[in-house]
């Protein structure tokens, strides 16, 4: 598990990511999307997740080196302070998909004290 840095509520984040195999190897990403979910509880149906982002990695040198980003807008941050559980699943597009989910733990949304965002 891999706890993540906490959150402000209704704040923008970006998190860079970097995925290497059990050898220490970049995880190519190209061609593939990276889904990040975060759930109050892990055994929450998708449609209830907090949010839930996806990227599709571009055909660039970070894909190939296993480096992405997920960017989290107000809209998704704007929810309850608390603990969530998250994870970070790689698809490949095929069928069926490879799903591989290569990072979990918890993040906190702390509760900010401006409240509003315009």
């Amino acid at each position: 598990m891999a706890d993540l840095n906490d959150i402000f509520r209704g704040d923008s984040k970006s998190f860079k990511v970097t995925f290497k195999d059990k050898y220490k190897q970049p995880i190519p990403l190209f061609g593939s999307e990276l889904w990040m979910t975060a759930k109050v509880e892990d055994t929450d149906p998708d449609e209830d997740a907090i949010w839930q982002r996806r990227h599709v990695f571009p055909d660039n040198d970070e894909s190939l080196a296993g480096i992405g980003y997920i960017t989290l807008s107000p809209s998704d941050t704007d929810v309850e302070a608390g603990i969530y559980q998250y994870d970070f699943q790689r698809v490949v597009p095929g069928s069926p998909p490879d799903v591989k989910t290569l990072a979990k733990g918890q993040i906190r949304v702390v509760q900010d004290v401006t409240q509003s965002n315009a």
